[in-house]
C-alpha cells in the first residue's frame, strides 16, 4: 500500500511540474530584403518582460530565444545599417515553438559633405638635422 501511495505522490508532483512549465521557445531566421543573405549578429530583444531576454543571429542568420511566457509578446530585431522592425502580438503558446523569420531592409543615411583644407609653410623644414 505504501508503494502505490508513494508512486501516486511522484506522479502528481511530475504532473503539477511539468504543467507549471509555463514558457515556450521563439525561433526563426533574418534575412536582407533585398539580397535574401542570411544576416549575422543581429540584436533580438523581447520586450516588456519583467528580465531582460534577448539574443543575436548566428553566422546563417538563425535566433533562438528560449523560457518566453505564454501569451502575446513583441520582440524588436535591430541591426546596424538596417531599419529597426518591432512585431507586437505575437502570440507564444504552449502547444509548439513559436517560428518568426524576419527580412530587414537597408536604412541609408546620406549625409552632408565634409571638406578638408590644409595649408603648408614650404619655407620651414621638416625636421631638424643639423648640418
Amino acid at each position: 500500500m505504501k508503494i502505490v501511495i508513494i508512486s501516486l505522490l511522484v506522479v502528481m508532483i511530475s504532473s503539477s511540474a511539468w504543467a507549471n512549465n509555463k514558457t515556450q521557445t521563439v525561433k526563426g531566421r533574418l534575412i536582407d530584403a533585398q539580397s535574401h543573405y542570411p544576416l549575422i549578429g543581429v540584436t533580438i530583444q523581447l520586450l516588456g518582460s519583467e528580465t531582460p531576454k534577448g539574443t543575436i543571429s548566428d553566422n546563417d542568420g538563425y535566433y533562438k530565444i528560449t523560457n518566453v511566457p505564454l501569451g502575446r509578446v513583441s520582440l524588436k530585431f535591430s541591426s546596424v545599417g538596417y531599419e529597426p522592425i518591432i512585431l507586437n502580438n505575437i502570440l507564444v503558446s504552449s502547444g509548439k515553438e513559436t517560428v518568426i523569420d524576419v527580412e530587414l531592409k537597408e536604412d541609408v543615411i546620406i549625409l552632408e559633405s565634409i571638406e578638408v583644407e590644409s595649408e603648408a609653410d614650404k619655407s620651414a623644414t621638416n625636421n631638424e638635422m643639423d648640418r
